[in-house]
């Protein structure tokens, strides 16, 4: 379960650096809050994958 937050946190924080640096830059049509939101939404979900893969598993 941490790591899922881990993951939620950093996701949220690599969400605002990107949408903060690449929104500006792309065209009026394309400044939606639906773009800002695929990006969060991918973002969160790559970084609770890689804290998934990385969390170690006790043997059985």
């Amino acid at each position: 379960m941490r790591h899922i937050l881990g993951g939620v946190f950093v996701g949220v924080l690599i969400a605002g650096l990107v949408s903060g640096a690449t929104v500006p830059f792309l065209p009026p049509s394309l400044r939606h809050p639906w773009v800002v939101w695929l990006i969060a939404g991918l973002s969160i979900a790559t970084s609770v994958y890689v804290a998934s893969r990385l969390t170690k598993t006790p043997p059985e």
